[in-house]
């Protein structure tokens, strides 16, 4: 193929299969198209590890989860859950217009130990404080 104009385009398209147990979930976690978070959830330390490799990222000594589409309200909520679960201390932090959260740094240490079971290999970059993140890195860990 040549190169394209401004007006041509290559659209590539593809559908998923919907799964009634996924379904499920997601009218767990969104209500009239709003995303919430569910007052029952049970956050594990697996749910947590699976947030994280998500949402998740770090930054210098700290973990953040970008949470920026949960209301404030929900925020607060997910951080309360963080303590009263895990013991762990989270602030929001202001990420341009919307916020996140952000763990402080002792309690970064305390998530890692939490989730690192938990994470695959293709992950193991966000735990650490490496800056440079490629696909052929994660390629080396899974070797």
């Amino acid at each position: 193929m040549g190169s394209l104009t401004s007006a041509q385009r290559e659209i590539i398209l593809g559908t998923t299969r919907s799964l009634p147990s996924l379904t499920e979930i997601y009218h767990l976690f969104y209500k009239d198209g709003v995303k919430i978070v569910p007052r029952d959830l049970n956050l594990t330390p697996m749910a947590l590890a699976v947030w994280f490799m998500d949402d998740g990222s770090r930054c210098n000594q700290a973990f953040y989860l970008n949470t920026q589409q949960f209301s404030l309200e929900d925020q607060l909520y997910l951080r309360d859950i963080l303590f009263s679960r895990f013991g762990l201390n989270a602030r929001l932090n202001r990420d341009k217009k919307y916020f996140r959260l952000r763990l402080s740094n002792e309690s970064t240490k305390v998530m890692q130990d939490i989730i690192k079971a938990h994470i695959i290999p293709f992950f193991h970059y966000k735990l650490t404080n490496d800056p440079v993140t490629t696909e052929a890195k994660a390629k080396t860990e899974q070797e």
